[in-house]
């Protein structure tokens, strides 16, 4: 399964699932077009959708949560709260929904964290002009149920690379066998769940399939609003360009500043032996090489390759400002600009071993 933000343009084509949540169109209408919608998407299916508004100081709200009849109780409605709760990191305070009486509902959001916190009395009845019935009793009261979003780290850059969604061979060194589909989901999970929305995200190259329909199935993908490409051997430039969404497609690229940021990040698809500033503390950041972590530390998934192992430690151990962010090194997880710094040699290490003072 993967979630895809819905486009603007394709969320009438999601009106039949809607109704299954809201059965007056006029109702949905109120929300349509200022929600953000999400769905859950199996094997090209839309098997289940939540559409979410900003409410104001701090709130957002669940407007609309449906699951296709025939894929309900196989956990598509969890995940979807689950992945509107990870987007509301570090833009809201609290996630709200409002949903009628129901022994079907209330129960199904008790169970995704969700409490009680207020009651209208008789707004079904006010809002809808047939009655309305779950489990055969008449809904007549709406139900106010809140959760804490809950503290996190503040939006930062993020990077990743070598994803290579939808390529059959990395799937199967990856342990998927002929399954990519798993494989694609695996990576997109692992990725969505340490992003935030306010995050500047930094894919450093072979990204997926360099077909422009592939590109933009990822892009609505990815929760972050902002996000680049450094293009790598397996993608094509102009397929990105071409299907928009993102902030930058280059080659190459330089982010930071040291005065401002606290560092300079050289960033490319492959390694490089000597970069920009390098021997004045700035730090060269690629892929390509799909490094892995400590034989002892792979215990979250498994490869059917061989390759270098503790890449990155060896780089803090030569005293080398080179990091390998491709997602075989991490556990398939993007590395924030943070995690990158605390993993390589401070400014005092670098001073010591190179005799030059980073600037």
């Amino acid at each position: 399964m993967r979630i895809e933000r819905v486009a603007e343009q394709d969320k009438l084509h999601l009106r039949d699932l809607l109704l299954l949540a809201d059965e007056q169109w006029e109702n949905v209408q109120t929300y349509l077009g200022r929600c953000v919608m999400y769905a859950a998407i199996e094997r090209g299916v839309v098997c289940a959708e939540c559409a979410v508004t900003d409410e104001g100081d701090g709130v957002a709200e669940i407007q609309n949560l449906a699951v296709l009849p025939s894929c309900q109780r196989k956990g598509y409605g969890r995940a979807l709260v689950a992945y509107v709760l990870r987007r509301c990191r570090g833009r809201f305070s609290r996630l709200r929904v409002r949903t009628g009486d129901s022994v079907l509902t209330v129960p199904f959001y008790e169970r995704c964290g969700f409490v009680q916190v207020g009651r209208i009395v008789g707004d079904i009845l006010a809002r809808y002009d047939h009655p309305i019935f779950e489990a055969g009793v008449q809904v007549v009261d709406t139900v106010v149920l809140e959760q804490e979003v809950g503290a996190c780290r503040p939006a930062t850059r993020v990077f990743t690379a070598d994803l290579h969604v939808g390529n059959k061979i990395i799937a199967r060194w990856r342990g998927f066998g002929d399954d990519v589909d798993a494989h694609d989901d695996f990576v997109l999970c692992h990725l969505e769940e340490h992003l935030l929305a306010d995050d500047e995200l930094w894919i450093l190259g072979d990204v997926c399939r360099p077909r422009v329909a592939d590109v933009r199935r990822l892009r609505a993908a990815i929760p972050c609003e902002h996000v680049s490409v450094i293009v790598g051997n397996h993608d094509t430039r102009s397929k990105f360009v071409t299907a928009g969404g993102f902030d930058v497609v280059e080659y190459y690229a330089h982010v930071g500043k040291v005065r401002r940021d606290g560092y300079k990040f050289v960033l490319s698809h492959y390694p490089m032996l000597d970069w920009d500033r390098a021997y004045h503390g700035s730090y060269m950041l690629h892929g390509h090489i799909h490094s892995l972590p400590p034989e002892s530390e792979l215990t979250d998934f498994g490869h059917g390759g061989n390759t270098m192992r503790n890449y990155n430690g060896q780089m803090r151990e030569l005293g080398i400002r080179r990091y390998d962010v491709g997602v075989d090194a991490n556990h398939m997880a993007p590395v924030t600009a943070q995690q990158v710094i605390a993993a390589l040699p401070s400014d005092q290490e670098w001073t010591t071993l190179h005799g030059l003072p980073v600037d």
